[in-house]
């Protein structure tokens, strides 16, 4: 029984040795284990913020070209705005338009808190550079470019994000010298992303009214990468046409783009490349632009409920290669994420921010969509926008090249236009100048043409009409062939296919029109006929075939109702067509036709200073003394014109210069009113009566000193005009030239003896006139002879009432250094202290004061100066009279 005990003793001994010896040898190697991983930390502590050679040669790359950038940067008042605000903050995003700087201007940041701190820059690619390379303890600022996407925004940067996130936060938190700069898009900004990452950031949104790029500042940007020679053709217009000028500068100063003007005007390279990245990056971004480029505007409203649309969106869909249909209420948002950059948004509208951007949009567009391009746009667009590749115009680099595989589509919508009436956006583009695309087009036409109705527009122009105002007459025999009825057929102005060739010079066209039918005679509902029109536009070609057809279907002497029954030789001798005059005169032009006015063509000639027409119909013994309605000759008319020539040609033919008209108006009045010397010499030297007087009583000299041309009034005066010749009102040359305030006219009246106190009907002298406008020096100038100051009117008024009713003080102290009665009252019983009074004007109050006026006389009112002073309101005048009263 013992044994069997100590067997079991030997066994449990036994197995506790065996359970003893593997605890120990767990230990060991639990500990070679630890050992194991202390040298892994250590290695891992020894390589936090090691950054690895390549990444590193990968840094200094981007930050030598930020150098080289940032050599022509200009500070803005957002680059200042930045700056203060890493200081105090961690994380800074920069936002905004594409192109406006976001990245230069965070690296402006960066560089000054190298400059200025010590700071190390690190560029980033990814949120993991900041947890992998920052060293705590150490001045570093992070950049991340486009840090949640460029072109839409990326769900695999947002999920690096939000797992990296948490973990810059505590790095951030614990680090008061690590900051981040971070830049991002407008268009792909969303207020709450970052809450999403675990971050505090402090968005700098260049975009708003405070940081935005004022005018001055893109001006600056514009001098520092331009030549001074470039400078002169950037207006402040081209300046402000795109919101990412900066990247325009800086590529223009990088790249060969051609001239300075049109790559900042059409910088079509740029717009591609960028439509180009979001036809790969973000589809959505790019149907959206296609739909606007072809709508042209977008209601935010009624876009999402209407189903018209539909058909173009589908149809981009399609063309572009992409999978997923689009909501219309995602294409507003794409549209709203794109506003400053490519769109506003006007009146509740989305459309493109001008029109040079939509057509280069539409343009990136049609690289692709050629097909919803040319079905869809609106007829205007395709006139001005598309071209047959194989028309070798000057074309703008933004223009649509319809190349032969297209070519079918592109005539289609061509012939869909003219169906509906849009004759003028078909046939009036530039293209149609050109044979080899009339060719084409009339190609498809007849093939595809015959038997089509077509409409006329909604002015009543039918395709007919539109072709012969162009002058294609190519297409003017085919639709005349095609319809020959139209060449009747009126617009709503009562024009035929005829008006609008003659109108415009096309002499083939118009033969075609007549030969094919007798539509000569028909007037427009303003009763003009095609030959008139051929007349008023010079047409001489146009003109001699019409009037060389039989039976005198061009009425050359007919007159015209609505043109003041004028006939086309008045029109062609008004406007100077010699020729035109000459080819109607040898047709038997009736030469002296007058119009309602009574004017013949040598009156309207020599109105306008025509002098060859003049000529020419005083050779065909036109009456140079014809008189119009108002008894006019056509030397007047010459001589309100100031054509000295034709005055001279006119008294040549024995031109009667002194005939009055109506109202007694003569030749030499008219040369006072438009002051020609030149041409008042030859009258006078010709013998006209320098004292004729119009039905006013008013002479040339009257005019003349109104005026205030003393050359004029010498040379009348020289020839003995009456100087003090008075008109019907009593107005004498010289009031007039008081009145009108002409100094040197009144002194030359002066010195030759005007009486300077006859009166107007008024009672007015020319020293009244004076004083009523304030002309001291005229005053001073008719005080220096003997003059009456006392003189009064009909009024009783004197000199000095007026001047003081006239508040001209300098006036009232040159009256009162010749002593006036001051006291004097008019018919009122008013003084000139009176008058002062009611006007308020204390100074003038003050010197009639000081030279002894008195204040207590009452007018037939009752009221005295102190009364009606405190009757308007005038409390320094009361307390002054009430001082003087003390």
């Amino acid at each position: 029984m013992k044994r069997k005990h100590t067997e079991v003793d030997e066994k449990i001994a036994s197995l506790v040795a065996i359970e003893k010896s593997n605890f120990e040898k767990k230990v060991e190697a639990i500990d070679s284990e630890k050992q194991k991983l202390k040298g892994k930390i250590s290695k891992l502590e020894d390589d936090i913020g090691k950054v690895p050679n390549h990444v590193l040669e990968l840094q200094e790359e981007t930050l030598t070209y930020w150098y080289n950038v940032l050599a022509k940067f200009v500070v803005t008042k957002a680059a200042q705005y930045a700056y203060q605000r890493i200081q105090t903050e961690k994380l800074v995003l920069i936002k905004g338009p594409t192109g406006t700087g976001k990245s230069a201007c965070a690296y402006h940041v960066a560089l000054r808190l190298k400059n200025e701190y010590g700071y190390t820059i690190m560029p980033a690619r990814q949120p993991s550079d900041i947890t992998q390379y920052y060293k705590a303890g150490t001045n570093q600022v992070f950049i991340i470019d486009d840090c949640i996407g460029k072109y839409d925004l990326e769900e695999s940067e947002v999920v690096t994000w939000e797992k990296e996130g948490p973990l810059i936060h505590k790095i951030l938190s614990n680090n008061g010298q690590t900051k981040v700069i971070l830049t991002c898009r407008k268009s792909i900004w969303h207020p709450n992303v970052f809450d999403r990452f675990g971050l505090q950031v402090f968005v700098c949104d260049l975009n708003t009214d405070e940081l935005r790029l004022t005018l001055s500042e893109k001006r600056t940007i514009c001098e520092s990468y331009l030549e001074k020679s470039d400078m002169k053709v950037i207006t402040d217009e081209i300046i402000n046409m795109y919101s990412f000028l900066p990247s325009l500068c800086s590529i223009f100063s990088s790249k060969d783009v051609g001239t300075v003007e049109n790559f900042f005007t059409l910088p079509v390279q740029l717009i591609e490349e960028e439509i180009d990245k979001y036809k790969m990056k973000s589809p959505v971004r790019y149907i959206s632009l296609g739909v606007l480029a072809i709508e042209q505007k977008i209601h935010t409203k009624s876009f999402v409920d209407i189903s018209r649309t539909d058909e173009l969106i589908n149809n981009l869909l399609r063309e572009s290669g992409f999978k997923i249909l689009p909501s219309k209420r995602l294409i507003v948002s794409q549209l709203e994420a794109l506003t400053d950059t490519y769109v506003k948004v006007d009146n509740d509208c989305f459309e493109f921010i001008h029109e040079t951007m939509q057509a280069i949009v539409l343009y990136c567009i049609a690289k692709i969509c050629i097909n919803s391009v040319l079905n869809y746009s609106k007829s205007d667009v395709i006139k001005n926008q598309v071209r047959l590749a194989c028309v070798k115009d000057e074309q703008t680099i933004s223009k649509i090249q319809i190349t032969t595989e297209h070519e079918e589509a592109y005539f289609s919508r061509l012939a869909r236009d003219l169906r509906e009436g849009q004759f003028v956006d078909v046939f009036g583009n530039t293209q149609s100048a050109f044979p080899i695309f009339r060719q084409k087009l009339l190609e498809y036409l007849k093939n595809n043409g015959k038997g089509r109705n077509w409409k006329t527009n909604s002015d009543g122009l039918t395709v007919l009409h539109v072709v012969s105002s162009l002058g294609y007459e190519d297409f003017v025999s085919y639709f005349i062939k095609l319809d020959a009825g139209m060449i009747n057929k009126t617009d709503a102005k009562g024009n035929t296919s005829l008006h609008l060739a003659s109108i415009n010079g096309h002499l083939g066209i118009v033969k075609l029109l007549v030969e094919d039918g007798r539509n000569v005679h028909i007037l427009n509902t303003d009763q003009l006929s095609p030959f008139f029109y051929a007349c008023e536009n010079n047409i001489t070609a146009v003109v001699k075939y019409l009037i060389s057809l039989p039976n005198d279907v061009a009425k050359i002497n007919e007159k015209y109702m609505t043109r003041e029954n004028k006939s086309v030789l008045h029109i062609t001798c008004l406007k100077g067509y010699t020729k035109l005059t000459k080819l109607l005169l040898n047709q038997n032009a009736t030469v002296d036709v007058q119009d309602k006015g009574g004017l013949t063509p040598l009156h309207l000639a020599c109105l306008e200073g025509q002098y060859d027409t003049a000529a020419l119909l005083l050779k065909a013994r036109a009456n140079v003394n014809a008189l119009d309605k108002l008894e006019r000759t056509p030397v007047y008319y010459a001589c309100t014109g100031d054509y000295k020539n034709i005055v001279e040609l006119l008294i040549e033919n024995k031109a009667n210069i002194n005939k009055c008209s109506s109202n007694g108006s003569t030749p030499l009045h008219a040369v006072c009113e438009k002051e020609s010397i030149d041409i008042m010499q030859i009258l006078l030297k010709k013998g006209s009566k320098v004292d004729a007087q119009e039905k006013s009583g008013e002479t040339p000299l009257h005019l003349a000193c109104r005026n205030g041309n003393k050359h004029i009034v010498k040379l009348l005066i020289d020839k003995n005009a009456s100087i003090n010749a008075k008109a019907k009102d009593k107005m004498r040359p010289f009031h007039e030239a008081c009145r009108h305030g002409h100094r040197n006219v009144v002194g030359i009246l002066l010195d030759n003896e005007v009486n300077t106190e006859k009166q107007n009907v008024q009672g007015w002298t020319g020293l009244f006139f004076s004083c009523a406008n304030g002309n001291s020096d005229i005053v001073k100038m008719i005080l220096s002879r003997k003059t009456d100051i006392n003189r009064t009117d009909k009024d009783g008024l004197t000199a000095l009432h007026v001047a003081c009713m006239s508040n001209h003080k300098d006036v009232v102290i040159k009256l009162l250094e010749k002593k006036p009665n001051i006291n004097v009252k008019d018919v009122h019983g008013e003084t000139p202290l009176y008058k002062a009074c009611v006007n308020g004007n204390i100074e003038i109050v003050k010197i009639l004061l000081s030279k002894c006026a008195k204040d207590k006389i009452s007018g037939t009112s009752g009221l005295s100066p102190v009364d009606i002073a405190t009757k308007k309101g005038f409390s320094d005048i009361v307390a002054l009279l009430n001082n003087v009263k003390n």
